[in-house]
């Protein structure tokens, strides 16, 4: 298991402290390619705000890697052209 130092920060029993040790604990866990292209995705329009001010390259690297993997890999498309060669018989 991996533990991660939190300092002095978030050492009380405070609801803060407690959510904020849960979120550092799990952050790699939590944090990768889905989860980021979620949040420039999401439909709600406070996130859609605090996306327009916090995006980073972290997260447009992140929705590159997601189209290549789910749209350009050639494998997937090899299979999808199966599909629709199957459907259009």
């Amino acid at each position: 298991m991996k533990m991660v130092d939190v300092g002095n920060d978030y050492q009380d029993d405070s609801l803060t402290s407690v959510v904020m040790r849960m979120w550092i604990k799990r952050r790699h866990l939590l944090v990768h390619d889905y989860s980021l292209v979620g949040y420039l995705l999401a439909p709600h329009p406070s996130i859609m705000q605090h996306c327009l001010i916090n995006k980073s390259f972290q997260h447009v690297e992140a929705a590159e890697n997601l189209v290549t993997k789910l749209l350009l890999n050639p494998a997937l498309g090899a299979r999808e052209s199966k599909t629709h060669q199957h459907i259009s018989l």
